[in-house]
């Protein structure tokens, strides 16, 4: 082993490619000790969003050691975009990027929603809680500032033309500011998913989303993903903090790209109560926390159904169907 081997810890993953470690990180022995895999449940979501489709640009934002970037089977022709400013991690990280065998373009900056400059907390004892947000960090972690330059997904994609992207945000609590400052890109997209952290998100922002996207969330036990329903704040509420649903990242859809197919909302509640039943009646485990969600969504899809609105356009929704049968 060379001197230069020695600055780094490092394995192998499950995926067969080298990830490269600063010693005395925690967060660096966690990614040692799971094989690259802290999250087993947020890494199977994002290999789920990378293979919804073949994608013209693959972009992660707060990409740490790169395990993330580790899982991207990029197709010929593809774009690869990954974006980091901790001066803690970007060593190691850089030499994982170099021996992966696809281009990563490395952008050592921190993304938001306006361009700048800004103060970066770096965390030196957990890597991954570093962040431009204040709270973040650990209470008695080893933190540090720095000053960083700050930049917007829109300025980086200001001459892509289109086409279908898909997207990590994982920042520490900055992903909302990120998310704003990709917009202008995201409509863009013929085809989009954005997998953002809604862990410690208020459940308003959270239904919010819901609303502007098709937000899906899967089932802690299978992977499969259940779109959540903008509908029904108590019934949201009681499906997030049960034990069925993996409560920490989600993905959001846009334009010709959805796991399911359905679109409308009376379908996607549907399918929602649906999944819930099975999963209740599969597994005892969540059945006190998920079946009270259910009742309450069924509750909705009948006062929906029978609103003014919903009768008016029933006829179009009914053409709509009809056209994407076709």
């Amino acid at each position: 082993m060379s001197d230069e081997d020695e600055r780094w810890l490092s394995l192998v993953g499950s995926h067969g490619r080298r990830l490269y470690l600063t010693p005395g990180d925690t967060r660096a022995e966690a990614v040692l000790a799971s094989r690259g895999a802290v999250y087993p449940r947020s890494n199977a979501l994002w290999r789920a969003a990378l293979g919804l489709r073949e994608w013209d640009v693959i972009v992660d934002v707060g990409c740490n050691y790169g395990e993330m970037l580790a899982e991207v089977v990029a197709p010929r022709g593809s774009r690869v975009l990954a974006y980091e400013p901790s001066s803690a991690v970007l060593p190691a990280l850089r030499r994982t990027i170099g021996e992966l065998p696809f281009l990563v373009e490395l952008r050592e900056v921190a993304l938001s929603d306006r361009s700048g400059t800004a103060q970066f907390i770096v965390d030196e004892t957990w890597s991954g809680r570093s962040s431009l947000e204040a709270g973040a960090a650990g209470e008695s972690h080893r933190v540090r500032t720095e000053t960083v330059e700050l930049t917007t997904i829109d300025a980086e994609l200001a001459d892509w033309a289109g086409g279908s992207i898909c997207m990590k945000i994982d920042v520490e609590g900055h992903d909302l500011r990120v998310l704003a400052g990709a917009m202008q890109a995201l409509r863009r997209a013929s085809a989009a998913v954005v997998m953002v952290e809604i862990l410690h998100l208020p459940i308003e922002q959270i239904l919010q989303l819901a609303t502007e996207w098709r937000m899906y969330v899967a089932d802690r036990e299978t992977g499969a993903l259940v779109r959540l329903p903008a509908h029904g704040t108590e019934a949201a509420s009681a499906l997030l903090e049960s034990r069925w649903i993996y409560e920490q990242d989600a993905l959001l859809c846009h334009g010709d790209v959805s796991p399911d197919g359905l679109d409308d909302e009376e379908g996607a509640l549907a399918a929602f109560v649906r999944a819930v039943d099975a999963a209740t009646t599969a597994r005892e485990i969540a059945a006190d926390e998920v079946s009270p969600a259910a009742a309450l969504l069924e509750r909705e899809i009948d006062a929906m159904r029978r609103t003014l609105s919903w009768r008016i356009t029933a006829p179009l929704r009914a053409i709509r169907r009809a056209i994407g049968r076709d």
